[in-house]
């Protein structure tokens, strides 16, 4: 059992070590992710905890698709700094309640709204790069 968790996590850092960049002679770049989420949630109505008529109300959601776009800059250190939009939102929204009036058939307007949501969530990351010479203590093999 031991010998297995050495080859796992000999696997891991080889693979690990494997998928990382060589070349880091850019200044900038523009990099396209996708986040993928799946949500669970319950909900009871409180108003109907001490009747018969017991209502709870489930949903899951599953959002494959959400594409992101970065923007990355070296620093001058050879780090880099990356500025993540991963939402942006802009919704208009309005409802209408009318009433229509049975003795004249006239729609009489009760109650009516205009909602205007902005959501704007960004991410930074400065990266480190720890071996910024090619030919490095801890460089395994070139891949190129």
């Amino acid at each position: 059992m031991k010998n297995l968790m050495i080859v796992c996590i000999a696997m891991m850092l080889v693979k690990t070590t494997a998928a990382q960049n060589p070349n880091t002679d850019y200044k900038f770049g523009v990099k396209v992710y996708n986040l993928t989420q799946y949500e669970e949630s319950e909900k009871s109505d409180p108003e109907s905890l001490g009747t018969h008529n017991f209502f709870l109300y489930k949903s899951k959601n599953l959002k494959v698709l959400h594409p992101t776009m970065a923007f990355q800059w070296k620093s001058k250190k050879n780090n880099f700094h990356e500025v993540e939009i991963t939402d942006l939102q802009l919704e208009n929204k309005g409802t209408v309640d009318e009433s229509e009036n049975d003795s004249s058939k006239t729609n009489v307007k009760i109650y009516e709204d205009k909602v205007v949501q902005t959501s704007i969530a960004a991410r930074y990351e400065y990266i480190l790069v720890f071996n910024k010479k090619k030919e490095g203590l801890f460089l395994l093999w070139d891949l190129q």
